[in-house]
């Protein structure tokens, strides 16, 4: 998929871009009323809704509107961390200036099949110097099972690794930004890794993940004081952790 994609900015011609997945389809009118919005922004974002096939449902995903004004970054401070029905780093909830994305060099990671859109949406945000977040209902997207989202494939896990990787990486040197809200997203990641839900769904890969993660990174990124707590549980035991997690489920 990022080939397709990197393929489709290579030739395209418009002003802005934009990104649908094949399962998907736009809202009726949708580029024209996004069209109306369209300034210059280096990323506008609108809304978008999910649809369930099998039950023929729909759930409606809304981000605050924000009209001009901001960086990407203070975009990704603002809402990254806002519970929604679609997840944030989808790529299709947005339209990107063609030349910004040009300047900045930024394309989709060939060499990883699961998680390159966190890749792609938090590079961009954090280069892009004018953000505008529309009331728009642009996109609808399709959850249907077997999937390539929905299917559990152990490939796809280790590419999501990587990509956690390449942003800590990325981003623990980084002195110009305020990374408060970018930790918090990765020391939930790696510790999400150790989760039962994890284990449930690729089995017990403790020994794996210790050798195929940064340790110096996951505590770098662990600036909340429940995080340290919950790296510490981890560094001395996986199981003590998931034990942890289960009492904590029960009490609540």
């Amino acid at each position: 998929m990022s080939a397709s994609r990197n393929h489709g900015l290579d030739v395209a011609e418009g002003e802005y871009v934009m990104f649908v997945d094949s399962d998907d389809w736009l809202c009726d009118g949708a580029l024209a009323r996004l069209r109306a919005h369209l300034d210059g922004e280096d990323v506008v974002c609108f809304n978008a809704k999910k649809f369930i096939e099998q039950t023929g449902e729909y759930q409606e995903n809304k981000l605050p509107a924000i009209d001009g004004g901001v960086t990407g970054w203070e975009y990704f401070n603002k809402t990254r961390l806002i519970p929604t029905a679609i997840h944030f780093v989808c790529i299709w909830q947005r339209a990107y200036r063609r030349s910004f994305l040009e300047s900045q060099g930024l394309l989709f990671e060939e060499t990883v099949k699961r998680a390159e859109d966190d890749l792609f949406t938090t590079m961009v945000m954090y280069h892009a110097q004018t953000v505008k977040a529309v009331d728009e209902c642009v996109y609808v997207y399709r959850i249907r099972p077997q999937s390539i989202t929905t299917t559990v494939s152990i490939d796809r896990w280790y590419d999501s690794i990587r990509v956690q990787e390449m942003l800590a990486d990325f981003f623990i040197p980084k002195q110009d930004v305020d990374k408060t809200v970018i930790y918090q997203v990765l020391a939930s990641n790696y510790i999400n890794y150790f989760s039962q839900k994890t284990k449930s769904l690729y089995g017990n890969r403790d020994h794996e993940l210790k050798q195929r993660i940064n340790w110096d990174y996951f505590r770098e990124t662990c600036v909340i004081a429940r995080h340290r707590r919950l790296f510490r549980m981890i560094r001395f035991s996986p199981v003590i952790f998931r034990w942890y997690e289960r009492m904590g489920s029960k009490v609540h």
